[in-house]
C-alpha cells in the first residue's frame, strides 16, 4: 500500500529550499544516516529546480509503499496535472540542467523515474528505520514544519555542512589512496 506522508507546492524559487529542508527533516525522520539524508534532499531540490527551471508550478509528494520513500514531482498548469514531458532546462545559469533530465541519476542509492509530466524518486528506507507509526508521519511532518520556521540561511547552513563533510571523506579517501601508493 501506498500512503501520502506530505505534499508541497512549488510556485516560487523559496518552495525549491522549503522542499529541501523539509526533505532533509523526512528522511531524517525516517532514519536514513546523515550522508542519505544529503543525498535525498539534494535530488528534490534537483527536481523543484528542474521544474521551476521549466517556467512550470509542480507538486513534491512524498510517499510510503513497498519499503521505499518515493517522492513524486507532478508538474501543474493552472493547478491540473501537466501531461506535457519534462524538458531541457530554460535557464542559462543551469548548465548541467540542459542535458535531458533522463541524463542525470540523483544518487548512487535512489533511482529516477519519468512520465510524462511526473518525475518520481524512488530511495530504500532504511534497514534500521525508527519505530514510526505511518499514519503518525503526516501530523508529525505537519508538527515539524510548524515548530521549524523556514530560514534560508539555516538551510544555506546546513548545505554548507553536508559540503564539508563530503570533502572531509573525500579527503580521507584520497589520503588512503596515495598512502596505499607509497607503500607498494
Amino acid at each position: 500500500m501506498i500512503r501520502l506522508i506530505y505534499s508541497l507546492k512549488l510556485r516560487r524559487h523559496q518552495h525549491i529550499l522549503r522542499a529541501r529542508q523539509r526533505t532533509r527533516q523526512i528522511a531524517g525522520l525516517l532514519g536514513y544516516e546523515p550522508s542519505h539524508q544529503s543525498a535525498v534532499s539534494a535530488a528534490v531540490f534537483a527536481i523543484a529546480y528542474k521544474s521551476l527551471a521549466d517556467g512550470k508550478t509542480a507538486k513534491i509528494q512524498f510517499l510510503l509503499g513497498d519499503d521505499n520513500l518515493l517522492i513524486r514531482c507532478i508538474l501543474c498548469a493552472d493547478g491540473k496535472v501537466d501531461l506535457v514531458p519534462f524538458s531541457r532546462s530554460k535557464s542559462p545559469a543551469s548548465s548541467s540542467l540542459r542535458k535531458p533530465f533522463a541524463e542525470l541519476k540523483p544518487t548512487t542509492f535512489g533511482d529516477l523515474n519519468l512520465e510524462p509530466g511526473r518525475m518520481t524518486l524512488t530511495f530504500p528506507l532504511p534497514a534500521q528505520s525508527p519505530r514510526l507509526d505511518a499514519a503518525d508521519l503526516p501530523w508529525l511532518i505537519r508538527e515539524i514544519g510548524r515548530i521549524t520556521p523556514f530560514d534560508p540561511l539555516e538551510e544555506f547552513y546546513q548545505l554548507n555542512r553536508e559540503l564539508l563533510r563530503l570533502l572531509r571523506l573525500a579527503k580521507i579517501d584520497d589520503q588512503a589512496e596515495n598512502h596505499g601508493e607509497h607503500a607498494a
